[in-house]
């Protein structure tokens, strides 16, 4: 056997065995999706981002105020899943956006869930009735049932991208 031909074999072992564990989640790194507050936000360093997007997001207070009418006769619930520790695309800011619109209309936290993930296949709560196509979404819940997931259906065509994320949880939640 020639060393050209031994180099070629170990170096399929060492491929074959990145492949490997890759499928194997690396310790401390969450392998579903993690419940965080805005509080946990602020406090967690990469996080930076948001409140700068949240502070300098301006929603129409009109638009606000018909979600918060819209609040008064469903029962809502909203969950933002994202990439928090990245702001490196245009959705993930959008995560900012969306918090700050649902507090501006008045949503109480108990009715406001964040979820940090790193991926899209990790495990979520609501995964039985609706599947994390991209990160950041917005998942709207009426009596108890996904309604409509926001942020990813804004993103899906080039025409949608640049209406603001308030306008698109309002029309979703006419439905």
């Amino acid at each position: 056997m020639t060393i050209r031909y031994v180099n070629r074999i170990l170096i399929a072992f060492v491929f074959i065995f990145a492949l490997g564990a890759c499928d194997e989640p690396s310790p401390g790194i969450p392998t579903s999706a993690v419940k965080v507050s805005y509080a946990d936000i602020m406090q967690t360093p990469g996080d930076e981002w948001f409140k700068v997007t949240y502070d300098l997001y301006e929603p129409s207070q009109a638009v606000c105020g018909q979600i918060t009418s819209k609040l008064q006769t469903s029962n809502y619930k909203f969950c933002i899943f994202s990439k928090l520790a990245s702001a490196c695309t245009n959705t993930q800011v959008k995560a900012a956006q969306a918090y700050k619109t649902l507090k501006k209309a008045g949503v109480p936290d108990s009715l406001i869930e964040i979820y940090s993930m790193l991926k899209i296949s990790l495990d979520q709560p609501y995964q039985s009735d609706f599947r994390v196509s991209s990160l950041t979404s917005l998942l709207i819940i009426r009596q108890n049932k996904a309604l409509a997931s926001v942020i990813d259906t804004l993103e899906r065509n080039d025409s949608t991208k640049k209406i603001p994320i308030e306008i698109f949880i309002n029309s979703f939640m006419s439905k």
